[in-house]
């Protein structure tokens, strides 16, 4: 077994976290995240019971566990998890940290500091806990979120060794190694933990509780530099679902519990405790933005959305989608403004392989965009809109067997660098999508070299392909771009891979232009 103590432990130092940086939390690695965590412990939850917090102001609910085994840190015997959400006399508080454990059910959990008052006692929320499950061949095997077990080459993993290669990182962060150095076992590359035995939803969009529409949203205050941005993404939402926001300017201070859906910008800790008597801090670490919700009879009465000033914030595209420290604005709140209309989460119901808004991305792919997946779940939840659109993306989407969401795998150039006049190919497929409501057909796609990513200014044109059709609503395909063939008056240099999608009907033409990322560059030399 210790061979397979080490694999896992290596597995995990991928698979604790997502990688790239997401919506809602900044990327931590695995020894981060241990880090971060002063206790992690095994334990068996005995009872839970939800109840309005001391201020009357967020309802929570109260796990009781009797731990077991502490991995790290002085946990006592029997611990009290207080976490955000639950449901008191029909009035139910949700938040984007929130998550829900079992009674009877035994957990591994990484755990915040026991001893401050924390929205997120579990480190990285969901992704900070692991449930022991029945195993349908026999014994008991480790399951993430979703209850989906583990595997290792295809074998569920039993949650005794789970536990084990938890510990061996835990000693190997704790005494400053690699899980890598020549001491560590020998592990192939191609071994990670994965999901398994998929579930299939009816849809892949997942909403329950809605919002009465139109949702009438307290804006960000006109001399923001965010302002008007924020009304631009309430109307991109609109372009897809009848009269779902209307934006109505700020009245007084941001707070919660007043019945009025708000974007509180980017509230101080000040703001935040006078609020929910916590302070970002209390969110866990390294949380970027968290959206407030209140159910009541099956109705969203309220939706608050919150963003971390801790970070650097921009509308800048280019800068968003580097290699750096600084998020979209535009990208965190198109999708917090999901999670205010109703929408959840796909994958914390099922695996997805889909693109979507309301999956956590790599942040070299923060581009504020609806996909066909988005715009079918906000018109099935609010019906009476037509529009002809379509949408190109310069990559596909991937069942990630780390994470529950995809991997976005980018269209690549054969060769980092080509003379002009000669060829070469592109590998792995671009993605159309219909996230309109008419058939598509007579579609076009033209891939370009561009000098500047984002930009189609001095682009040099390769190659134009027809697309396959008809596109049906919502629908989504593939397209192989193949063998392109430099120009021989192109200048040399280096480029980005552009892909511009033409359809003369199409009413919303920003989505019909791609980039590759910064990653993915070729360039041209003149021999």
């Amino acid at each position: 077994m210790k061979s397979m103590k080490g694999t896992l432990a290596l597995a995990l130092a991928l698979s604790l976290i997502p990688r790239g940086l997401v919506a809602h939390v900044a990327p931590m690695d695995a020894r981060e995240k241990v880090a971060a965590s002063p206790d992690v412990v095994v334990a068996v939850v005995e009872g839970r019971e939800s109840r309005w917090d001391p201020w009357h102001t967020l309802i929570e609910t109260d796990y009781s566990l009797r731990v077991e085994d502490r991995l790290r840190g002085h946990a006592p015997e029997r611990l009290t998890l207080s976490i955000p959400g639950g449901t008191v006399d029909g009035i139910t508080d949700d938040t984007c940290v929130t998550v829900r454990l079992e009674t009877g059910a035994r957990y591994l959990l990484f755990l915040n500091d026991l001893g401050r008052s924390a929205l997120s006692p579990i480190t990285g929320a969901a992704g900070g806990m692991y449930r022991e499950i029945p195993d349908p061949a026999g014994g008991l095997v480790a399951a993430g979120e979703g209850h989906r077990p583990l595997a290792v080459k295809g074998q569920a993993v039993r949650f005794v060794d789970f536990v084990a290669a938890v510990r061996a990182l835990i000693a190997d962060v704790e005494t400053g190694g690699t899980l890598e150095s020549p001491s560590a076992p020998q592990i192939p590359g191609n071994l990670i933990v994965k999901a398994t035995d998929r579930q299939e939803a009816h849809e892949k969009f997942v909403f329950q509780d809605l919002a009465i529409t139109p949702i009438f949203v307290r804006t960000l205050p006109a001399d923001s530099p965010f302002s008007p941005a924020d009304q631009e993404l309430m109307a991109y939402w609109n372009l897809y679902g009848a009269d779902v926001f209307r934006p109505t300017p700020p009245a007084g201070p941001w707070a919660w519990g007043d019945g009025f859906f708000e974007l509180a910008g980017f509230p101080d800790d000040g703001q935040m405790t006078a609020n929910f008597h916590r302070d970002w801090g209390s969110l866990g670490a390294r949380v970027l933005g968290v959206t407030f919700s209140r159910r009541s009879q099956g109705i969203i009465s309220e939706a608050d959305v919150a963003l971390n000033p801790a970070f650097d914030w921009t509308l800048d595209d280019k800068v968003a989608t580097g290699r750096n420290t600084t998020f979209s604005f535009r990208e965190a709140l198109l999708h917090e403004l999901g999670h205010v209309w109703g929408l959840q989460h796909p994958w914390e119901t099922q695996e997805v392989d889909w693109d979507s808004i309301m999956n956590y991305k790599s942040k070299l792919y923060h581009v504020h965009t609806l996909t066909a997946d988005d715009a079918t779940a906000v018109r099935r939840a609010h019906p009476g809109i037509s529009i002809h659109d379509g949408l190109i993306s310069s990559y596909t989407p991937l069942l990630d067997e780390i994470n529950r969401f995809p991997q976005l795998i980018p269209v690549r150039a054969s060769v980092a660098s080509v003379r002009r006049g000669k060829s070469f190919n592109l590998i792995n497929p671009i993605k159309i999508e219909n996230p309109g409501t008419e058939p598509l057909s007579d579609l076009t796609v033209e891939v370009y070299l561009a000098p500047q990513q984002l930009s189609f200014d001095h682009a040099i044109r390769l190659k134009s392909i027809a697309v396959p059709g008809p596109l049906e609503s919502s629908a989504v395909q593939t397209l192989d771009v193949g063998k392109v063939t430099v120009p021989r008056n192109a200048p040399a240099g280096t480029y980005f891979l552009a892909f511009r999608l033409l359809d003369p009907q199409d009413e919303f033409l920003d989505n019909n232009g791609a980039w590759s990322s910064e990653d993915v560059k070729v360039k041209v030399t003149l021999k």
